[in-house]
């Protein structure tokens, strides 16, 4: 499993929905625990 710092931007991850894979478009933090990080448009379906 990755920590949260370890996910950038473009980063291709699964477990966002199902398991397919979702690449990740930003990484925005929240405080320091929690991240938003909106999928591209394929996996926007969600």
């Amino acid at each position: 499993m990755a920590e949260l710092e370890e996910i950038r931007n473009g980063a291709s991850v699964r477990g966002i929905a199902s398991a397919q894979a979702a690449q990740i478009l930003s990484v925005d933090w929240i405080g320091d625990q929690a991240i938003n990080c909106p999928p591209s448009a394929p996996m926007a379906q969600i």
